[in-house]
């Protein structure tokens, strides 16, 4: 499987005006986990502890933790992101993306997570995208 993309709805759904209770619904997409390509030649950028290094130069040292060989982050809206190599030509990333936060944060949030993402891959956002369509044509 290449993604989980799920859907969930808060539980607030009683309308403050007695109007329709589907307006105060908020839909939030979660995408769980993404299994991401690593080009030719750049898993020797993100071997070993460097993936760790990527994630503190991208987000800052003091948000980026490292457990069981896979690497953390709490920054903005991404809570958490997680990303382990899985090998030579795929990294695995899990990320659930808080909804709650102000819109200043939320794009800051998906900057750094492509910056991260372009870094590790050594695709664009462009290239990523079609990787994954390509791989999900594949599986059908």
């Amino acid at each position: 499987m290449l993604f989980n993309l799920t859907c969930g709805i808060s539980q607030n759904y009683k309308s403050q005006d007695g109007g329709s209770p589907f307006k105060d619904r908020r839909i939030t997409w979660v995408l769980k986990m993404m299994e991401q390509d690593i080009k030719r030649g750049n898993y020797k950028n993100v071997e070993g502890t460097k993936l760790f290094e990527i994630m503190k130069d991208v987000f800052g040292e003091s948000y980026v933790s490292q457990e069981n060989g896979k690497c953390h982050v709490k920054y903005g809206a991404l809570s958490p992101l997680i990303a382990w190599v899985k090998d030579k030509s795929t990294m695995m990333v899990d990320t659930t993306m808080d909804p709650d936060v102000d819109v200043e944060t939320g794009m800051d949030s998906r900057k750094k997570y492509n910056k991260f993402l372009d870094i590790t891959t050594g695709f664009n956002a462009k290239g990523r995208s079609k990787r994954l369509k390509d791989k999900a044509k594949k599986s059908n």
